[in-house]
C-alpha cells in the first residue's frame, strides 16, 4: 500500500513538473527556431545578386500598392482583410505566409519574421504588417506599422514592449539592407485612434503597435520610431 502511495506521488511530482517546465521548453524551442529563420534569412540575402534583390522589392512594392494600399487610410491592425492577403500572395507568387523580412529588438533579445499581413496565421508566428501602412523598406514619406500579439504561451513576442524607452533601437532587416530605427515615443491609443499612425511627410516612420493592457486588449500600446543613418 505505501509502495503505491509513493508512485502516486512521484507520478504526480512529475506530472506537475512537466506542466511547470513545459511553456519554457516550449518558448525556447520557439526562439532557437526564429533565431534559425532569421540565419536562413541571412544566408538568402547573401547569396542574393544586387539586381535581384531591388528587382524582388520593386515586384513587391508594385503588388502591395496595387492591391493593398489603396489610399483609404490605416484599417484595425488585427483585423487583416483576407481577400486583400490572398490577391498579394497571388501577385507575388507567393505563400501568403513566407518570410519578408526580419524585426529585430536587442533590448528584447528578440527576432522574429515579418509578415505582409497581419492574419490570425501570421501574428501567431512573428509580427505582421498592418494594411494600409507602408511596407518596411524604409523611404521618405513613409511610416510602416508592425503588429504582434503582447505574448503567446509558447512565445512571449511583444510582452515587454512596456520596457521600451527613447534611445532604445529596433532594426528591420530587408533584402536590400539593415534599416535602424530609434525609439522616440511610447504612446497608448484605443484601437479607432488611427491618425498617428499616417505618414508624416519627410519622415521615415516605423511603429511597433501590441495590445494593452496587457492580458486584454482595450487599447493599443505603440512604440514609435524614426530611422536613423
Amino acid at each position: 500500500m505505501k509502495k503505491k502511495r509513493w508512485i502516486l506521488i512521484l507520478l504526480f511530482l512529475f506530472i506537475g513538473v512537466g506542466l511547470l517546465t513545459f511553456p519554457k521548453t516550449v518558448r525556447v524551442y520557439y526562439d532557437l527556431k526564429n533565431k534559425r529563420s532569421y540565419e536562413t534569412y541571412k544566408n538568402q540575402v547573401a547569396h542574393m545578386k544586387t539586381d535581384e534583390a531591388k528587382e524582388k522589392t520593386e515586384k513587391i512594392r508594385h503588388c502591395y500598392d496595387e492591391n493593398i494600399k489603396d489610399g483609404e487610410g490605416i484599417t484595425d491592425p488585427f483585423n487583416s482583410n483576407k481577400e486583400s492577403v490572398d490577391k498579394m500572395a497571388s501577385c507575388l507568387d507567393m505563400e501568403k505566409n513566407d518570410i519578408f523580412s526580419m524585426l529585430e529588438i536587442p533590448k528584447l533579445g528578440l527576432i522574429v519574421p515579418i509578415f505582409l499581413n497581419s492574419s490570425n496565421e501570421a501574428l501567431n508566428n512573428g509580427v505582421g504588417l498592418v494594411e494600409g501602412s507602408s511596407l518596411p523598406v524604409g523611404g521618405e514619406s513613409t511610416h510602416s506599422v508592425l503588429a504582434g500579439h503582447r505574448g503567446l504561451w509558447t512565445q512571449e513576442m511583444l510582452r515587454h514592449a512596456d520596457k521600451l524607452k527613447s534611445g532604445d533601437v529596433f532594426y528591420i532587416h530587408t533584402l536590400e539592407e539593415t534599416l535602424t530605427y530609434e525609439i522616440f515615443a511610447q504612446t497608448i491609443i484605443y484601437p479607432y485612434d488611427t491618425d498617428i499612425l499616417e505618414i508624416e511627410k519627410g519622415k521615415d516612420l516605423a511603429t511597433l503597435i501590441t495590445c494593452h493592457p496587457f492580458p486584454t486588449d482595450l487599447q493599443r500600446l505603440l512604440i514609435r520610431g524614426e530611422r536613423v543613418k
